[in-house]
């Protein structure tokens, strides 16, 4: 059989096998995916020890960064600036990275109709905020405000900012009022983290994009709600990154999303 995994740490809550089982069962794909919980410093053994049986792993924190130095070879170029990858796939031997979180940003945002985004406020500062503002940058984004609660921590998605182009400043949470309105809004954090903000990063924005999938009505999508402000969940992230993933994996050029879209959100609303 062929396998392929999500792995991370923690990994209970992923929603990945759900997702890239559906898209196998429609796909008459009699392929296996499992998930590992698998620390940093277990990523490297746990790589090494896969047979040829294995044609693809996904990868969420915390392994997203140190799968890039893991991998043998780098095609995408999104994932070479960023030096962070979500996506393994083996040809043979070789163990190649991907950054699909990108194209997952972009895909959920077109399917909101939205195409453009000139200037954003993204919250946190690790690798899933980097990858959204090389995302916005990919949109045609010009400017972007980083908000974070140490600003000692943001520099990571600072640096990938201007490393895409983009005019980047970096803020304290603690001045959330001071921020200046954008068109869109994306958060990383935690839902656990984002009581103290959720009402004044809300009234910040025209869009409010949550990439916490669970649970689905957080904080901060709660305070857009009342506020107003369209909202966009972490689940259209997600299933488009996903979606990207089964493409690579499969090489099937018109993956099942409508299925794949089903079955996640009944998995979700099981939870």
């Amino acid at each position: 059989m062929t396998r392929c995994c999500v792995i991370g740490s923690p990994i209970s809550h992923s929603l990945s096998p759900v997702l890239h089982q559906a898209a196998y069962r429609e796909l008459g794909l009699e392929w296996g995916y499992e998930s590992f919980e698998v620390t940093e410093p277990e990523l490297e053994p746990f790589l090494a020890n896969l047979d040829d049986s294995w044609r693809g792993i996904s990868l969420t924190m915390p392994l997203k960064r140190a799968a890039y130095r893991a991998v043998d070879q780098v095609v995408d170029d999104t994932a070479e600036y960023l030096e962070v990858i979500n996506t393994i796939v083996f040809e043979r031997t070789t163990m190649i990275g991907y950054n699909t979180d990108v194209d997952g940003v972009v895909d959920a945002l077109r399917e909101h109709d939205i195409e453009f985004v000139g200037e954003m406020i993204v919250v946190g500062g690790g690798a899933t905020a980097a990858t959204a503002l090389a995302a916005i940058r990919s949109m045609g984004g010009l400017k972007a405000t980083v908000a974070v609660r140490d600003t000692s921590r943001a520099q990571f998605a600072a640096d990938i900012g201007h490393r895409c182009g983009l005019d980047v400043t970096v803020v304290s949470l603690d001045h959330v009022g001071e921020i200046p309105a954008a068109p869109l809004l994306v958060s990383t954090i935690p839902a656990s983290a984002q009581g103290p903000y959720a009402d004044a990063l809300a009234s910040r924005a025209h869009v409010v994009f949550d990439v916490v999938y669970d649970p689905v009505r957080t904080p901060l999508i709660e305070a857009a709600d009342r506020a107003g402000t369209t909202t966009i969940g972490g689940f259209d992230m997600l299933l488009h990154q996903a979606v990207r993933q089964v493409e690579l994996m499969t090489e099937c050029a018109s993956p099942p999303l409508e299925a794949m879209r089903t079955a996640g959100l009944a998995a979700l609303g099981n939870r």
